[in-house]
């Protein structure tokens, strides 16, 4: 497992990265913010795509966000760097058997 670790004065933002198999990656993120904030960035497409792409990657946009996050949800990001190759990946929202009972 890798993991990523930051942190400004006493707050501490971590990331974790977990690969489970060949289709199965798991991103953990803690962020120093009340959860409707949070939520809202993960949620809303305007709000997404000005987060989500790391500043470290220069040349790469992201073209389109389609999210629908609910249990059963779908997502697809597409990303692209000028020219007619883009690339793009997608998923589905499930809930973690840990949360299920909450």
């Amino acid at each position: 497992m890798n993991r990523q670790a930051s942190s400004v004065g006493d707050v501490q933002n971590r990331t974790s990265v977990e690969r489970r198999g060949d289709r199965e990656l798991v991103v953990t993120r803690i962020f120093d913010a009340p959860p409707s904030t949070v939520y809202r960035a993960w949620s809303q497409p305007e709000l997404f795509r000005r987060w989500w792409m790391p500043k470290s990657v220069s040349g790469v946009s992201l073209l389109s966000c389609d999210i629908d996050v609910r249990t059963g949800g779908k997502y697809r990001l597409e990303f692209g760097a000028g020219g007619s190759d883009t690339m793009a990946f997608y998923g589905k929202y499930r809930t973690h058997p840990r949360w299920a009972a909450l």
